[in-house]
């Protein structure tokens, strides 16, 4: 299931890089092909800053995708980068899958039925987790206040 979980995270970054590099061949041709209509036009300024920012998110996308190429799914005993993890909330009769990233957690992913949140190390709850085992509990803080989740299953 790891190894499907890591695939279908892997695609879901392909398909927003990809729409990303045609946003961003449009915000180029916008800031290259467009003549101000007035001195005070500046859409072409605004769209080569837009174009800018498109490329620093696809090279962070680009190496989320390499992180997700070099990834082993071999199981761990602690929670950590790369862990496929079963979480019980104390608020919650349900069991919730994450998958621990090294950042670019809130994307959800569905395999073999079970929707599957990426969490990102760095999130309070990744930070909570991290080093943790199976039955463990953790406490993290969020908006509404502090929660406790139970780590039922690492792989």
């Amino acid at each position: 299931m790891k190894l499907d979980v890591i695939n279908a995270i892997r695609q879901v970054l392909q398909t927003e890089l990809h729409a990303l590099v045609r946003a961003n061949e449009l915000a180029r041709d916008e800031a290259t092909n467009n003549k101000p209509e007035n001195k005070y036009d500046t859409r072409a300024l605004e769209a080569s800053y837009l174009a800018s920012a498109q490329v620093d998110r696809m090279v962070d996308l680009q190496q989320l995708i390499g992180f997700y190429d070099r990834i082993e799914p071999h199981p761990s005993d602690r929670v950590q980068v790369g862990a496929l993890i079963e979480l019980q909330d104390e608020r919650d009769d349900e069991s919730h899958w994450v998958f621990m990233a090294p950042r670019g957690g809130g994307n959800r992913v569905t395999v073999e039925g079970k929707s599957i949140t990426v969490l990102s190390a760095s999130s309070p709850l990744g930070k909570a987790l991290t080093g943790l085992r199976a039955e463990d509990e953790a406490r993290f803080e969020t908006p509404q206040g502090p929660r406790n989740v139970e780590i039922l299953a690492i792989r």
